[in-house]
């Protein structure tokens, strides 16, 4: 009987201590997240974490960015539109001054209103400005604009990439900005004031009207180019969240296996003390 306990009772410790070292090794790896205790390893660590800080506002930064980049887009066909409505106006007036009979007076008043005409659109392409920039006037952005974020205080916070990148986004972006003033659409200085130079301006008018339409093409281009960028910058947010999320279940499978074996050595101390009771009043009862 002697025998038996001693047998029973050496295959439980080294269970036990089998259980011990994997609880160990379970709770080192937690604490350390990859199971490493090196100094250097969790320097590197605290420099990934950091990388993948910066990475993140980064990709917030940029996304603003973009969004903001839309907005001056959505903002600049609405008022190209406005031109547009302006041109027709003026085309109906030229129309009018080039076959209508008109009197001298008559002539005036719609040589007036193109006037004004003229003067609307001029204060569409100059007054349409989003965080600075002239999208309608594009002589008038002066190329500083896409290096407003340089800094320490930016790189610290997003990173250099982040700002290199941003720059680069908006010296693109301003290349598609145009010139919708009147001068550039050649209807500056129409002459109404005469059945002739009434048809040419009728002409004029037309071609501006193509002008704008090239610009609208090119801002609806840049548009569709955006929204995919942000697409894109959308799905790797979700992958990197997908990552994230499958590290904190890899963590919880780890705090899990470390309960669970907390609660395997409790056991199996009650299992060693149980047959060392055994044990114990076996001897007994055979004295």
């Amino acid at each position: 009987m002697n025998v038996q306990n001693v047998v029973v009772s050496k295959n439980i410790k080294r269970m036990y201590g089998l259980l011990s070292d994997g609880q160990r090794q379970t709770a080192g790896g937690y604490t350390t997240g990859k199971g490493i205790g090196q100094s250097e390893d969790t320097a590197a660590e605290l420099y990934i974490s950091d990388r993948m800080m910066h990475q993140r506002n980064a990709a917030a930064q940029i996304s603003a960015e973009v969004q903001d980049e839309i907005s001056i887009l959505q903002i600049a066909k609405k008022r190209l539109v406005d031109e547009t409505d302006a041109l027709q106006k003026m085309e109906e007036l030229a129309r009018k001054a080039a076959f209508d009979n008109l009197s001298d007076l008559e002539r005036s008043e719609i040589a007036d209103m193109a006037s004004r005409l003229i003067e609307e659109i001029d204060n569409i392409s100059e007054s349409t400005r989003f965080n600075e920039l002239s999208p309608l006037n594009a002589g008038e952005n002066d190329g500083n604009e896409a290096s407003k974020n340089a800094g320490t205080g930016f790189d610290k916070k997003f990173g250099p990439d982040a700002r290199q990148t941003i720059n680069e986004m908006r010296k693109r972006f301003s290349g598609a900005f145009c010139d919708a003033s009147s001068g550039n659409l050649g209807i500056g200085e129409i002459d109404l004031s005469t059945k002739k130079s009434s048809g040419r301006a009728v002409d004029l008018v037309r071609e501006a009207k193509l002008r704008i339409n090239v610009f609208q093409d090119s801002f609806e281009k840049e548009h569709e180019r955006l929204e995919k960028v942000l697409r894109s910058l959308h799905g790797a947010e979700i992958a990197s969240d997908d990552r994230k999320s499958v590290g904190e279940s890899e963590s919880a499978s780890e705090m899990l296996n470390n309960s669970r074996g907390a609660i395997i050595k409790h056991a199996d101390q009650s299992v060693v003390a149980q047959a060392n009771s055994a044990a114990s009043g076996m001897m007994k009862l055979l004295q």
